[in-house]
């Protein structure tokens, strides 16, 4: 087989659809448009089935700001400052979606390791030029559910503990009345948990296959 002008040896394993070793940037673009039109019908539907609540929740969201944005201007523009009642109206409307939102992520955290793992071995398959159906990379992907779900655990571990360490000093400026402290406090906690949210997931490529 012949792959950029690279030979491989031949050996009794089905040839290989890709030359498994390092890429220039315009062959990391044509290996992976190889690699989706392997395998893009199941793969997009895994995804889509995966995201779908999220995606409909954003899509919503966007809607209703859109829609108060267009509202403030048009009111900006003929003088008329919106009431209570406009506001009381989309108000009403967060619980629900609230309700809403936290049902998608919980869906999304439970759905989205399942789609990695199925994604993942429809890749490897390809590659391997040994094609797998929907069916037997669901399968494998709920064999190996629960352990991934623990290791995606445990990588967000370190972040969490984070987070409840550097919310203790806002609780206790807030339980002492002292506003000022507080405040920054919690600018600081926001600061940090941030900053340690981007170190764990530079982490990301290289701990989770």
């Amino acid at each position: 087989m012949s792959f950029y002008g690279v030979s491989a040896p031949v050996t009794s394993r089905p040839r290989q659809l890709f030359a498994l070793r390092p890429l220039e940037i315009k062959q990391v673009f044509d290996f992976a448009f190889r690699v989706y039109r392997a395998n893009f019908a199941p793969m997009f539907l895994i995804m889509a089935v995966a995201q779908f609540p999220i995606s409909l929740l954003g899509a919503f969201l966007g809607f209703k700001i859109l829609q108060m944005s267009t509202d403030m201007q048009s009111a900006s523009m003929t003088g008329v400052e919106p009431d209570l009642a406009y506001f009381m109206q989309f108000a009403e409307e967060l619980i629900p979606l609230s309700l809403f939102g936290l049902l998608a992520a919980v869906y999304y955290l439970l759905a989205l390791p399942l789609a990695y793992l199925a994604c993942s071995k429809l890749v490897i398959q390809a590659l391997l030029n040994e094609p797998w159906s929907l069916g037997q990379a669901l399968a494998f992907a709920r064999s190996r559910y629960w352990p991934t779900q623990g290791a995606l655990f445990l990588f967000t571990l370190p972040v969490l503990l984070l987070s409840l360490l550097l919310l203790l000093p806002v609780l206790a400026f807030s339980q002492s009345g002292n506003d000022t402290g507080t405040g920054i406090a919690a600018v600081l906690a926001l600061l940090l948990i941030w900053l340690g949210a981007i170190c764990t997931w530079l982490l990301w490529y290289r701990l989770f296959p």
